[in-house]
């Protein structure tokens, strides 16, 4: 047992007030003794002492009286839980770790959970007594904390955790907590508290409790865990083209716990809705919808898909994506004549300058001359061999992004290939040849095409009985093949492709020079070869990123069209999706300059500028934020639980604040109880007040 306000146990004295009024209203009178009245000793010898036993009664209810309502006003407490103990002395060290993720969004009767945690945390600051020292820890990616260490001006948290946001990432409750244990551990407080304010939604990964320090969880949970989420929408479309339709795949799904029904959603690019569906979600369930989209024109495309009824949690509630669509691929051709002929007539029958594809070839023995990273792609049809510098030169090109396209040839040695060039990038290799160069009967046709394979699709319609090119001569092609996009008839690949890095490698196992194939002469090889370049051509790809809220941005500077033409000494500009402007300053990585942005925050399509290129970005917030189911506090934790974790609901924080540091209170009980005293003390006095005689 403990007193609060111990002062006011002076207050104590007054219980004597009612034993001396009793006292001093004690009257003594002269005995007379009259002989007619001897006969009524007997009765007043017992009335007399039922008189005192109600007189001691009156004055004992009193007494109490008195002695409750002063204990009540220096406020008893039991301290321990068996109410054994002694108040605790000393300082007080607090940290209050407040979720700032994405799924604190969610509104509540406060207007969101995470108001509701910065209310409780600010409850928390003005409950500290003099003397006590704080620290507020704000949960993200990485832990952010508003004081440099544990500050007794809780005023300046206060002002500093007014200003702070919840952001559209994840939080690291984790890390918060460890770091909020270090900080305890240092402090010289003899008492150390830990809160954790959050809405412990998906059952979040916490580490084990800290010893010797005082836990508590917060809950701010919103209203309910029904939510509904959009996203992700992804391009389906491997192969885009100007002027054709771009097939998207958006996904919806339901955190709750009960089926929705007609769910309406819309589908958004370029600010223009372009389709809209209904649909149906069963608890815990998702569902895809494929469209098609027609940009108006090339180069980048960003969208968003909408649920047009929102709930609880909003920022989930659109998804963004973007894609690009080639405006002009630089390609580089070399090789032997004959192939290169038909190449060149395929690639760019007209030269015009609006084409899509601006050809430049290269002499077999030179083509390496200029800057290879001015190309989307590289074709080399029929090459002898590769230096080490041209190996060299070539793998680092396709691991900054860039295509390589290679036919075999009359010339080719394919072990010098191999051991050069093609087991540094770690793809397949030209083996033994097939057939011979006889120009007859013998060849090697395709087996039957996937008129589904992205390469193929819309060049080869259904039903359609194309004659198929006729192959002479090819190299096995041998190592990992991957999905091979075209077979031959025997099961062997025409085609394999690598990816390495940001690029990509395709080898063909035969060529179109006529001495291999009368292929470049067929209908499908122009169209063919055009899909080719533009599987291989990723640097268009790459202005365009899908991340998560709270992941890096990192876009190289490279130069060339996959890079951006960006230099080594001009800074890029972000802009965020509230039009922010904010500058990136070139970074050295190896051999590369790169642009830098830590932990993008907000959701949305974020647009950088670098040199004369500019990407998109979008942006989501994190799947596992859609989920608003609250853990059962403290079981979903049982080394919380049997370290004594404290659970208090936000409402009621700062009473378990007190029992916690100071014991259960009494005051009322004390009160009660001494009010009930004077009322019988009133009630019995009445009772017994002497009646006057009848008739007067």
């Amino acid at each position: 047992m403990t007193f609060l306000n111990s002062a006011l146990l002076a207050g104590l004295f007054a219980v004597a007030l009612p034993l001396l009024i009793h006292l001093f209203s004690r009257r003594k009178f002269p005995k007379i003794d009259f002989s007619t009245l001897r006969f009524l000793r007997r009765l007043q010898r017992q009335q007399m002492r039922h008189l005192k036993l109600r007189q001691w009664l009156l004055l004992a209810l009193r007494t109490l009286a008195v002695l409750l309502i002063v204990l009540a006003f220096a406020r008893p407490a039991l301290v321990g839980q068996m109410g054994f103990g002694a108040l605790t002395a000393g300082r007080t060290g607090v940290v209050v770790v407040v979720d700032a993720s994405a799924g604190m969004q969610a509104r509540n009767a406060s207007g969101s959970s995470f108001q509701q945690a910065k209310e409780a945390a600010q409850t928390l600051l003005s409950s500290l007594s003099p003397g006590d020292r704080a620290q507020v820890i704000v949960a993200r990616r990485e832990p952010e904390t508003l004081a440099d260490r544990p500050t007794a001006d809780t005023d300046a948290l206060r002002r500093a955790l007014q200003e702070v946001r919840p952001w559209d990432g994840p939080a690291d409750l984790a890390a918060a907590l460890d770091l909020a244990a270090r900080s305890l551990r240092s402090s010289p407080d003899f008492r150390g508290e830990i809160y954790l304010i959050s809405d412990f939604a998906a059952q979040p990964e916490l580490p084990d409790p800290p010893a010797g320090l005082v836990p508590f969880f917060v809950p701010a949970a919103p209203e309910s865990p029904e939510n509904l989420s959009a996203g992700p929408v992804r391009v389906i479309s491997e192969i885009i083209e100007p002027g054709q339709p771009v097939e998207v795949e958006v996904t919806l799904a339901n955190h709750g716990r009960r089926d929705r029904e007609d769910v309406y959603y819309s589908l958004y690019l370029n600010g223009t809705r372009v389709a809209e569906d209904v649909v149906s979600l069963m608890a815990g369930g998702e569902v895809q919808r494929r469209h098609q989209v027609q940009p108006q024109t090339a180069g980048l495309q960003e969208g968003s898909v909408e649920i047009e009824d929102h709930d609880l949690l909003e920022v989930d509630d659109r998804a963004f994506f973007c894609f690009s669509i080639p405006e002009k691929l630089e390609v580089l051709l070399a090789g032997e004549a004959a192939a290169v002929r038909r190449l060149r007539l395929a690639l760019a029958p007209s030269a015009r300058q609006d084409d899509l594809i601006t050809l430049r070839e290269a002499d077999a023995a030179s083509w390496d001359a200029g800057s290879l990273a001015a190309h989307d792609v590289i074709i080399l049809a029929g090459p002898a061999s590769f230096t080490s510098a041209q190996a060299a030169r070539l793998a680092t090109y396709v691991e900054n992004g860039g295509g390589l396209l290679l036919f075999p040839g009359s010339r080719t040695d394919a072990a010098a290939v191999n051991r050069e060039l093609l087991d540094r990038l770690d793809a397949p290799r030209w083996g033994e040849p097939m057939g011979q160069v006889t120009g007859g009967d013998a060849f090697l046709v395709w087996a039957d095409p996937d008129l589904d394979e992205p390469l193929l699709r819309g060049i080869l319609r259904p039903g359609s009985k194309p004659t198929l090119p006729h192959f002479y001569q090819a190299l096995r092609l041998v190592g990992d093949q991957g999905d091979a996009p075209l077979r031959f008839r025997n099961g062997l690949p025409f085609l394999a492709e690598a990816p390495r890095g940001q690029g990509r490698v395709i080898l063909a196992a035969s060529s179109p020079d006529p001495a291999w194939s009368d292929w470049g002469g067929r209908g499908i090889f122009a169209p063919l070869i055009h899909r080719l370049v533009l599987r291989l051509a990723g640097g268009y790809k790459e202005r365009c990123q899908t991340l998560t809220a709270g992941q890096d941005l990192e876009i190289r500077a490279t130069e060339g069209p996959f890079g951006g033409e960006a230099s080594a000494t001009a800074a890029a500009e972000l802009i965020t999706p509230e039009g922010q402007e904010i500058k990136l300053p070139p970074q050295v990585q190896g051999q590369r300059v790169v642009f830098r942005r830590a932990a993008l925050e907000e959701a949305g399509v974020y647009r950088v500028r670098a040199g004369s290129r500019e990407h998109r970005v979008a942006v989501n917030p994190p799947p596992e934020e859609s989920d608003l189911k609250t853990a059962d506090l403290p079981a979903a934790y049982p080394a919380w639980q049997e370290a004594g974790v404290i659970v208090a609901a936000p409402d009621h924080l700062a009473q378990a604040v007190r029992d916690a540091r100071y014991g259960r209170e009494l005051w009322k009980a004390a009160l009660i109880a001494g009010l009930v005293f004077l009322g019988l003390e009133l009630a019995l006095g009445s009772a017994w007040k002497p009646r006057p005689p009848e008739g007067e």
